[in-house]
Order: structure tokens, then sequence, then C-alpha cells
């Protein structure tokens, strides 16, 4: 999965009706989010960076295995089953378990996130919101303020989603893990996808 895949599929969402954009655009910024941590997991893995070591190099590998798009999928549609069959204390249930005895900071942040995620595309966008801010404070990155963004974009509040994209591309500036070449690209579809949601203002 590659930066421009991930942002095609927002651009692609694009051309839906306003309820398959708000989801899919949701998806594509979780996507984004996460491909800095898939690229730097593979560089640091591949050539031995000096600074690497074998507890960092399995956290983002890990990193990388929650963020994968078929866990993600299956998860959203077991919480979608149970929330739409009236079973909403057991569909959340579902996901705050997954993180609740999580003893690494960083992966307890990102499911987090993902709760986030999948809250916001089942229409609890206020809780969604929550969680994202909750896992900011926990450990704020590019991937926690994307997910803001898109818990904003399932409030239809574009001028917030806007802010915080802002907000993430800001922070890769101080992201030491990453090379300028690599900040760019994600840069690149950060501004593309900014682009795409100004185009979209009053439909």
């Amino acid at each position: 999965m590659d930066l421009y895949y991930a942002y095609g599929m927002v651009k692609q969402t694009a051309r839906k009706k306003r309820s398959i954009i708000i989801g899919g655009v949701i998806i594509g910024v979780l996507l984004i989010a996460g491909l800095a941590y898939f690229l730097y997991s593979k560089k640091m893995s591949d050539s031995g960076e000096k600074g690497a070591n074998e507890e960092t190099v399995s956290y983002l590998k890990e990193g990388q295995m929650e963020f994968s798009q078929r866990d993600y999928l299956n998860l959203s549609a077991e919480f979608k089953k149970l929330a739409d069959g009236g079973e909403k204390d057991k569909a959340f249930r579902l996901l705050s378990s997954r993180y609740e005895s999580e003893g690494n900071v960083d992966l307890k942040v990102r499911k987090i996130t993902q709760e986030s995620s999948i809250l916001a595309e089942n229409g609890f966008a206020d809780e969604a919101l929550e969680a994202a801010f909750r896992a900011d404070k926990l450990k704020s990155d590019t991937a926690t303020l994307m997910q803001i963004a898109a818990a904003y974009a399932a409030k239809k509040d574009i001028d917030k989603q806007i802010e915080y994209i802002k907000k993430a591309m800001e922070s890769l500036d101080v992201n030491p893990n990453l090379d300028s070449e690599l900040k760019a690209g994600v840069k690149t579809g950060y501004q593309g996808l900014i682009d795409d949601i100004e185009s979209r203002r009053g439909q």
C-alpha cells in the first residue's frame, strides 16, 4: 500500500454520494496517516539504520499489522453488526477491550485511533471525536491528529477537519524518524486531501 494508492482511494470516493464520501475520506485518512509508519518500518528493518533496535522495529511491524486494511474492515463490520442489531454496549465493548490491558502506549494509541475511526464510520461522531482526542492526549503524533480530522469530517465540520490536517502536516517537520523525501510525499497526499475537501464545500 503506497501513498498514491491510499490517496487515490480518497479521490475515487469523492465522486460518489456524500454519505459514501464521508466514510471513504475517514478510511483514506487512516490509511494515509499510517503510511509514514509503514514506510519507516520497512526502512528500519531493511537497512538496519543506526539507532534502530529490535524493540523499535517490532513495534513498527506490529503497528503495520494493526493498521492492515483487512483486519480493520473485519473489526468495523463486526462492530456495525452489533450496533445495528441493538447491541450498542457490546459493540462499544468490542472496541475498548482491545486496548484496556495494552501495556505498550504506542499500540494502545493506535487501537484507540482505530476505535475512533470505526465509531465515525458508523454514525457515532461525538464518541469518535472523544476517542481521537483521548488517543492524542496519550501520545500526539501525525496519525492521532489525522484521526481528529477524520472525526471532524464525520461531524461535517470542514474548517476543523482542515485545521487538524494542517496540524498533522506540521507534525511531520518535527519527526526525526522521517527523511525529507518521505515527508514531502506524505505532505503532498495531505495537501491533495485538503484540496479535495475544499472542492466539495457547499455540495
